[in-house]
This record gives C-alpha cells, sequence and structure tokens, in this order.
C-alpha cells in the first residue's frame, strides 16, 4: 500500500510538468555554442536558460518600448533574448513543431524572424532544399545567429532587415513566433504573401493571441482577425492551424 501511494504522489507531482506542456529535452550541443559564444561554463549558461524569460520581460518593462523603432532597438541590445529563445526551442512542443516543418518545407525557403538561427541551420542539414534565408533585425541574437551558422559552414543566405529587405519569391515561407512581438503585423502578412509562390506554403504561428500577458510583456495582442485575413489574401488552411496555402 505504502508503495502505491508513493506512486500516486509521484505521479501527481509530475501532472502539472506534462499537462503544461514542458517536456524540457536539454539539447547539449547547443548549450555548448551558447557557453562558448558567451564565454560562459555550463552552469551558467542553465542559470540564463531558466530564467532569461523573466530576465528579458523585466528588461522590456523597464525599457517600455513603445515606437517600432524602439521595439527593435530592444531587441537589439537584449542579451538574453537569444537564451530565452534557445529555453523555449528545447519544450516538447517546439520540437514536434520544427520537426513537422522539416517535413512540410519545401523548395527556396524563407525562414523570417530566424531569430538564433537554430531551424535554418537543421534545414540547412536537409539535401532536398533548394535555397535557405535566414533574415531578422539586427543585434545581440543576430549576431550569435551568424557566427553559429558561419561555425557551422551553413550554405545560408543572411539578411539583416535594418539593412536590406527580402527577395523573392519563395517556395516556402517560415513565420513562427514573430508576428505577436510587431505593431503591424497585417503588413507583414501582406508582405510574406507578396513574396510567396503560387502554391507556396507559409507556415506562421500565433495568429490567435489577443491580449497581452505579464509572463509575455513583449507579446502585442493581434486586433485583426488573422486567419480570416490569410484567407482574403488568397490563402487556405491546410492540414496545421499554422500551414497555409498560396492559391
Amino acid at each position: 500500500m505504502k508503495k502505491d501511494f508513493k506512486k500516486f504522489l509521484k505521479g501527481l507531482a509530475r501532472a502539472p510538468y506534462h499537462k503544461l506542456g514542458l517536456g524540457i529535452k536539454l539539447n547539449e550541443p547547443l548549450i555548448s555554442d551558447l557557453a562558448q559564444y558567451f564565454s560562459l561554463n555550463r552552469k551558467e549558461v542553465i542559470f540564463y536558460l531558466k530564467n532569461s524569460k523573466k530576465l528579458n520581460a523585466d528588461l522590456w518593462n523597464i525599457s517600455s518600448p513603445k515606437t517600432e523603432q524602439e521595439i527593435e532597438q530592444f531587441y537589439a541590445f537584449t542579451p538574453y533574448y537569444v537564451f530565452a529563445l534557445a529555453y523555449w526551442h528545447m519544450k516538447k512542443y517546439q520540437r514536434n513543431l520544427r520537426q513537422n516543418i522539416l517535413n512540410y518545407a519545401y523548395g527556396d525557403i524563407l525562414d523570417y524572424g530566424a531569430g538564433m538561427g537554430d531551424l535554418c541551420l537543421d534545414l540547412s542539414k536537409e539535401p532536398l532544399f533548394s535555397s535557405i534565408t535566414y533574415a531578422d533585425v539586427g543585434g545581440k541574437t543576430f549576431n550569435f545567429a551568424k557566427w553559429l551558422l558561419g561555425k557551422n559552414d551553413a550554405s545560408i543566405k543572411v539578411i539583416n532587415l535594418d539593412k536590406e529587405k527580402i527577395q523573392g519569391p519563395y517556395d516556402t515561407i517560415i513565420c513562427i513566433d514573430v508576428i505577436e512581438h510587431i505593431l503591424n503585423p497585417e503588413n507583414l502578412i501582406k508582405n510574406l504573401n507578396n513574396n510567396l509562390k503560387s502554391g507556396g506554403r507559409l507556415i506562421i504561428t500565433n495568429l490567435e493571441i489577443k491580449e497581452v500577458s505579464k509572463q509575455d510583456p513583449m507579446h502585442f495582442g493581434l486586433k485583426f482577425d488573422a486567419k480570416e485575413y490569410l484567407q482574403s489574401l488568397g490563402l487556405i488552411n491546410k492540414d496545421f492551424s499554422w500551414l497555409w496555402i498560396k492559391n
């Protein structure tokens, strides 16, 4: 009976963890890369991985950016965002999503708002894709991505959105965890659609965020129905909420 009761208690303790879908799986090669780039030891990297989300949120609240320029400046100078992204990408949901993206992407691929560049790196290891382009604003995260891609000799075009525009058309455009970070997501979606080939695939997430949370103060609630807007542009939803095909 005691053993059964202990087993029951352990199950209760694990339940919230699984319910939240965290499923953290530490990416040791990425941890080593972060340690090397930022001159940290493994213990320090783990600390920043686990605490960067709150540190980044606190820095956002202190900085209180309001305009597009101020928001871009925040992402340029925050030292915590790359760690927040790395930890987020180690969670089960993100690992599954990224595996699905590898299965559904094809042809000439653009990763817009590509952050730390780890997805581009994974894409570059697949021989079937014609080309891969990384695009994001300049700053600390962008610089880490350039270093990471260069370290791995990845054949990836890099676009600094502060200095140049994307140049389509592309077969696949990836825009994950991006539109909730910008003030004019409609303009971005329209621009991405204009750079997508007929029959091309737009992989886009967070279409239903409606309000800002205390945990993620840098996320803006969408003021429009994103799915209806995508449909108005001639895009059709297929298989997953994040997969859209251009007519």
